[in-house]
C-alpha cells in the first residue's frame, strides 16, 4: 500500500477580507460593505476586486449598477454578467457593454467587456464605468 500513488493535496487558498467561512455559511450583516478595491489587472486594465462570495457580490453590483447612470439592459447570473446600456459621457464609442463577474484566487474580479464579451474595453472608458459602480459600492 505505500506504493499507491497519493495526489498532491492542491494549496490553501488565501482569502481577502473578511468573507464568511464556507463551512458556517453565514450571512453577511445587514449594512456591512461589499470590501471593493479598484485597481488594475496585470495588463493595466482596471478591475475592481471583491473579497466576498459570489453570490454576494453579485447583489452588491447589482444594487450599485440601479444608483448610475448605467441601464442593465438583461443580465445573466449564471455566467456572470450585466449587459449594459452606456451613456455617451462614457466615451466609450458602443452603446453598449457588459459587466463580466468572475471567480479567481482572490476574490472575485468585475471588468467591463465590449458589447459582444469577446475583449475588455478600453481603459479610459473602463476606468470611467468601474469608478462609477466603485462609488455606489462603499
Amino acid at each position: 500500500d505505500e506504493d499507491r500513488f497519493q495526489p498532491p493535496r492542491p494549496p490553501q487558498l488565501v482569502v481577502l477580507g473578511n468573507a464568511p467561512d464556507k463551512e458556517n455559511d453565514e450571512p453577511v450583516p445587514e449594512g456591512e460593505s461589499a470590501k471593493a478595491l479598484l485597481g488594475r489587472d496585470g495588463n493595466g486594465y482596471p478591475i475592481i476586486m471583491m473579497s466576498t462570495r459570489y453570490a454576494w457580490a453579485w447583489e452588491y453590483v447589482g444594487d450599485a449598477l440601479k444608483q448610475t447612470d448605467l441601464k442593465v439592459s438583461d443580465r445573466d447570473r449564471e455566467v456572470g454578467i450585466f449587459y449594459l446600456k452606456v451613456p455617451n459621457r462614457y466615451e466609450l464609442g458602443a452603446r453598449e457593454a457588459q459587466l463580466k463577474l468572475s471567480h479567481t484566487t482572490n476574490g472575485i474580479q468585475v471588468a467591463v467587456l465590449n458589447e459582444k464579451g469577446t475583449a475588455l474595453v478600453e481603459k479610459t472608458p473602463g476606468l470611467a464605468i468601474l469608478e462609477r459602480i466603485y462609488d455606489e459600492l462603499d
